[in-house]
């Protein structure tokens, strides 16, 4: 039991980031093989868990000045938008569940870091209920449903 003591924290953290980030791209992949799979959807399992290492990696090398954590947000988010236009112009989607759910994991490290577990775990919970309930929300809340509050 003593060698487990020996482990330092940032290792226990790693493995958790790593986790729940493959965790939030399987969910992903489900989405992708069984509710969309004639629509694009940017990544699966491997893309949102390296998308999840590189913000914990990020953070812990400059968690002071965060300038390695924001320059990789900014590219993130360079490469979402590229994703996102392209689809709008194949597809005519305007979805940006998958963009939202890439930030999210992407952050997921330095919440695992900083804050406390039940905050991780009540984010993570979070955003594979609302992933998977996607096509629930996209049927049964449609804006005509609304519309009876809106016009009057």
């Amino acid at each position: 039991m003593e060698m487990f003591n020996q482990i330092p924290d940032i290792f226990y953290q790693f493995v958790i980031t790593l986790l729940l980030t493959l965790l939030i791209g399987l969910e992903q992949r489900k989405l992708l093989l069984l509710k969309e799979s004639s629509k694009s959807i940017f990544g699966t399992d491997r893309t949102f868990t390296f998308i999840g290492v590189l913000g914990f990696i990020l953070y812990i090398l400059d968690s002071n000045r965060l300038i390695l954590f924001s320059i990789g947000a900014i590219l993130l988010g360079l490469l979402m938008g590229i994703f996102y236009y392209s689809r709008i112009k194949s597809e005519g989607a305007y979805g940006i569940t998958s963009i939202v759910v890439a930030f999210i994991t992407y952050s997921l490290g330095p919440v695992i870091i900083t804050q406390p577990r039940w905050l991780t775990i009540l984010i993570v919970v979070s955003v594979l209920i609302l992933v998977e309930r996607k096509e629930y929300f996209k049927n049964n809340f449609k804006l005509e449903r609304f519309s009876i509050w809106i016009d009057h």
